[in-house]
């Protein structure tokens, strides 16, 4: 089971763990805490993620900002995407509200 196999190596290596899985290299961050200050702290260094062959072939790269680089498009996009999510979260908030009032009509 990888999550009990991962707890272990928590426990033995610490919340910060740098794993080889074949060829690729990863950071594996085993701790809620630990993941908010790191990416409270060190985003930008790791915002930029990696392009492969595949992406590219079938255009994924063009489509989603979460595949794109780091710079002015994504801030962008993080900031609209941001406030899209605030106002649905207020709009399903005040829906009881909504109810209420189509059930007096």
């Amino acid at each position: 089971m990888p999550h009990r196999t991962l707890t272990e190596l928590r426990a033995k290596h610490g919340l910060v763990m740098w794993l080889q899985i074949g060829a690729m290299n990863t950071m594996a961050i085993l701790s809620a805490d630990a993941a908010t200050v790191f990416f409270k702290h060190h985003n930008h260094a790791f915002a930029d993620c990696t392009i492969t062959k595949t992406i590219h072939i079938h255009n994924y790269n063009k489509s989603s900002f979460t595949l794109a680089l780091y710079g002015p498009y994504w801030c962008l996009m993080r900031r609209l995407v941001t406030v899209a999510m605030v106002v649905a979260k207020h709009i399903n908030e005040t829906a009881p509200v909504w109810w209420k009032c189509v059930n007096n009509i």
